[in-house]
């Protein structure tokens, strides 16, 4: 039985719900018959009183939630998450993506939400927008329709190109710095404005000068994949300190198709346009190798092989390492070959929405 039932005690739970049985099966001449379905109700106390029981909010809390050791600068659960780049790119664990809602300031007066994206296994992400006026972009991660919510708060943090002086920052195509050069012996805690003086910010990719008199950070959209050199100079007085970063800009993204897996066989599947630096990521029902890339070539193949067919496979690209900021995601498909007596059966085991792509 495939059971999605929204948690008793929120306000959903007493709204209409839908309960399908889905009966897998590929031999012929075989029929399944349902003689009754019943639904029950499990009572326990709810001593916060907030109409959840609390069985219910420790079973969710232990199978969804926030990661908070994927953000720029460390942080605990409770502190207000920092990040250098925007849209910042949050996830966690749950097993019920298109139960999650991710509700978030988007101005100073508008409120915004979004459903969050699948990610490999029991995992789903977001990329979050963050506010550019210095403050921090609250936000709230609903989970099972509201049963867990999690509160958080990102502050999108100025760059300071004197801290990271030769360093290399790598970011998505359409991703977003607030830039700044400021002496970090004269710069205020939070790096929005120092005491006195001013900076210019040289930006190869636009060939443009940026003077920011008020040593306020300067925000700049990345609208082009490649390689790109910041530089500023902090100016106080006759003095002057000088730094330089390099942006590396990705645009990744998979083909339109979604490849079949086989269960219990290896296939390859190349495909183009994925930089070499991209990292893949599954989810522990695939098995997957990314075969070296051919010199000068921009075909990428990767070999996959399906261990289990639970419907929910999906393959994720992200820049580098587990936690940095993803780029694209597709669903896989996978395909059972059975042989019963005298004829061959082949199950498709398809999506009910096909191939979901963000």
């Amino acid at each position: 039985m495939h059971r999605r039932a929204r948690p008793e005690g929120s306000d959903s739970a007493r709204a209409e719900h839908t309960v399908r049985l889905y009966w897998e099966n590929v031999y012929s001449r075989l029929a399944v018959k349902i003689q009754s379905l019943e639904l029950q109700s499990l009572g326990g106390p709810d001593n916060n009183g907030n109409g959840t029981k609390d069985w219910i909010e420790t079973a969710i809390a232990a199978m969804a939630g926030v990661d908070t050791s994927t953000f720029d600068i460390p942080c605990s659960e409770f502190d207000i998450q920092q990040y250098y780049v925007s849209s910042a790119c949050i996830e966690g664990d749950t097993r019920y993506v298109e139960f999650m809602d991710l509700a978030f300031q988007s101005s100073i007066s508008n409120l915004s939400s979004q459903i969050p994206r699948r990610g490999a296994g029991a995992r789903w992400y977001a990329n979050l927008p963050l506010l550019d006026a210095g403050d921090a972009t609250p936000a709230n991660a609903s989970f099972q329709n509201g049963a867990l919510e999690v509160p958080m708060s990102v502050k999108w943090m100025p760059y300071n190109l004197i801290d990271h002086d030769g360093e290399t920052i790598t970011i998505r195509k359409g991703d977003a710095l607030r830039l700044t050069c400021i002496d970090p012996a004269r710069a205020f805690e939070d790096l929005e404005h120092a005491r006195g003086g001013q900076f210019e910010i040289a930006l190869d990719i636009t060939g443009n000068t940026y003077s920011s008199p008020n040593t306020r950070p300067i925000t700049v959209a990345f609208t082009n994949a490649g390689s790109f050199t910041v530089s500023g100079d902090y100016i106080k007085g006759n003095n002057t300190l000088s730094a330089s970063v390099n942006v590396v800009v990705i645009d990744a993204s998979f083909p339109e198709a979604s490849p079949a897996c086989l269960v219990g066989k290896e296939r390859t599947w190349s495909f183009e346009g994925m930089p070499s630096s991209i990292a893949y990521e599954v989810d522990d029902t695939v098995d997957l190798e990314v075969l070296p890339q051919t010199p000068d070539s921009s075909l990428q193949t990767v070999a996959l092989c399906a261990n289990d067919t639970n419907g929910e496979d999906y393959l994720l690209t992200f820049l580098a390492r587990r936690g940095e900021p993803h780029n694209d995601y597709l669903e896989l498909g996978s395909v059972r070959v059975s042989f019963d007596k005298q004829m061959l059966d082949v199950e498709f085991i398809e999506k009910e929405k096909g191939s979901e792509r963000g």
